[in-house]
């Protein structure tokens, strides 16, 4: 590892940034990289190429994955810090060598290569050489929708809807950025009395379920997560007790992503809800309002405390406890540098978070009114006013604030989907579209931000109507999601 120091290039004296912990060489692409910054510092900005200027800047991560450039050769990774007085330092970067076959071996198997199946979930069996690195998967031969994956030995399908044969592309891609697409066949054949996976029944109870990709009738937990999965009554099933009883009762399904926010009765935090049933905790009510608007608290339901087993809490911090105490995202080290309390969200409680006031407003977290003007940060930020000085909110710096996953965008009398890659794609024109109605969605939620914020648009690439990965429930195993 070295500095960059002007014109001239010194040895580091200690190691700030480290790729794949000091190895000489590697075959893959995705390295793990340590940081060790200078200190003082509290963001950073990290880039493949020497130039960092137009990077934004990110709280200071000491661990994380980066994708390198592609195709074999030395590759390299640059990383710039600054302090709270936005004093820059110089910048560090370090080398590693990028070995990658020149050839590459794939093959894939649905069902250990069966021939029939009588259930649209599958597996596909995948065996790759070294180098590849990425996988995506269609039912059609057109990938121009489809979504590369780190490549894994086992993976979770869904076949397309109707009975007869079925075809699976998949389409390999390795750290040269070639690619290379194989295709297998298997033959859907279901059983009698057949109801297709997706469906909304109701029983003679008048308890409705859902009917998983795993074959298990899934209750909806209340009427608030019936009504934001937005299923049309006039599609619902009726099934007699007999028929309900073959299939086996699995878990609830909790309130859609992208739709009502929740909370717990008697408790203040507030959560959007993301994919399969995480929530994701508001940092502020300055957050609520900078991402939905003045009307955010219309869309928060009050849930009973014993729902809160059905869903798990994804945390704001990804550092460990004993360097996040108050798990806000907030190093101690730059809490310290701060004078912010490691205990406490928002230290000046003035509605507005210590991380939010560190790294987004660049307020002072220890005053509730920074610019003196007799009026708490967050309140003005919820007014539109700036909390540093007299004048409205024009922009929003960087992209410190990001949309949940599975929420609705209307930018520019577009729509788009921000998919769980933390991508944008493209929706539709307006909600009459048949992409929108198919995949479920309710203008209701749809988001229309006070402030223009970063929406990472993937651009030439649109969302497919009756897609299974977007208007139906999602299950998260390991770090993929896959239809319930």
């Amino acid at each position: 590892m070295v500095v960059l120091l002007g014109d001239s290039v010194y040895a580091a004296k200690k190691e700030v940034i480290i790729i794949s912990g000091g190895k000489s060489t590697i075959k893959n692409r995705y390295v793990q990289v340590g940081i060790s910054p200078p200190e003082g510092m509290t963001q950073m900005r990290i880039h493949t190429h020497e130039n960092l200027r137009n990077i934004p800047w990110q709280p200071i991560r000491r661990q994380f994955h980066q994708y390198l450039e592609f195709g074999s050769g030395v590759k390299s990774l640059y990383v710039q810090f600054r302090n709270k007085e936005n004093q820059v330092s110089d910048v560090y970067f370090d080398r590693i060598r990028l070995i990658v076959p020149k050839t590459m071996a794939v093959n894939m198997h649905i069902n250990k290569a069966a021939k029939e199946t009588d259930t649209r979930k599958v597996e596909l069996s995948l065996t790759f050489s070294s180098g590849v690195e990425a996988v995506a998967f269609s039912n059609t031969s057109n990938f121009d929708n489809a979504l590369y994956k780190p490549v894994k030995s086992r993976v979770p399908w869904v076949l397309a809807p109707g009975v007869g044969e079925k075809t699976v592309y998949a389409l390999f891609r390795d750290g040269n950025g070639k690619t290379q697409k194989i295709q297998r066949k298997i033959t859907f054949s279901p059983k009698p009395d057949y109801i297709p996976e997706g469906t909304v029944v109701k029983g003679p109870n008048n308890r409705v379920y859902y009917l998983g990709f795993d074959e298990a009738l899934h209750p909806f937990l209340d009427s608030s997560a019936f009504l934001s999965h937005n299923r049309p009554l006039s599609k619902v099933v009726f099934v007699s007790q007999n028929r309900l009883d073959r299939y086996n009762i699995g878990k609830s399904l909790c309130v859609r992503p992208g739709t009502w926010l929740v909370k717990f009765a008697h408790m203040a935090q507030v959560y959007a809800v993301e994919h399969g049933c995480y929530l994701r905790p508001l940092r502020s009510e300055a957050e609520a309002y900078v991402i939905y608007g003045d009307r955010w608290q219309r869309r928060v339901v009050e849930l009973h405390p014993s729902y809160r087993a059905f869903y798990s809490i994804e945390p704001v911090s990804k550092e460990r406890v004993e360097d996040d105490a108050d798990r806000d995202g907030v190093i101690k080290s730059v809490e310290l540098e701060y004078g912010t309390s490691d205990s406490l969200v928002d230290t000046d409680n003035d509605r507005v978070s210590d991380y939010e006031e560190i790294f987004i407003w660049f307020s002072d977290p220890t005053v509730s009114d920074t610019d003196q003007d007799g009026m708490a940060d967050g309140t003005e930020i919820i007014l539109g006013r700036s909390p540093v000085g007299a004048g409205p909110i024009t922009q929003i710096r960087g992209n410190g604030y990001t949309y949940p996953k599975g929420s609705v965008v209307s930018r520019n009398n577009r729509l788009y989907y921000f998919h769980q890659n933390n991508k944008a794609y493209y929706l539709a024109k307006n909600t009459s579209s048949r992409v929108f109605t198919s995949n479920f969605f309710n203008k209701t939620f749809i988001i229309e931000p006070p402030f223009t914020l970063d929406l990472p648009v993937v651009e030439g690439w649109i969302t497919l109507s009756d897609n299974e990965y977007i208007r139906g429930p999602l299950q998260k195993i390991h770090t993929r999601y896959y239809p319930l």
